[in-house]
């Protein structure tokens, strides 16, 4: 019983750079799309994340404004991060800019 009441919840002062780290690899969908793409985590700043973006990404049509979420796994947990698009850099090496709302984390049970 215990462990359904910690399985799942919202971690408000949990921001996103204290998940995520530059050279992380982590799964990425919009959000009415249902395939997942992996990411390479570009640079954290608070709640602000730069992704690498190719060509793969772009077939979901990607604009700002669009809902995002990410996952990233670990041993113990799983982070799910909602937020937005905020800017797409194509220029050099592509980049994708979100702005992320809310983290949730949850008990790794596999």
């Amino acid at each position: 019983m215990f462990q359904k009441f910690i399985r799942r919840h919202t971690v408000n002062k949990l921001l996103a750079d204290r998940v995520l780290k530059e050279g992380l690899i982590i799964g990425m969908k919009v959000e009415d799309s249902v395939k997942w793409h992996d990411r390479i985590v570009y640079n954290v700043r608070n709640n602000n994340v730069d992704l690498v973006l190719d060509n793969d990404v772009m077939e979901d049509i990607i604009m700002p404004g669009n809902q995002i979420i990410l996952k990233h796994t670990t041993e113990y947990f799983e982070y799910m991060m909602d937020g937005t698009v905020d800017n797409i850099a194509i220029e050099d090496q592509g980049r994708i800019n979100l702005n992320i709302h809310s983290v949730n984390k949850s008990i790794n049970t596999r």
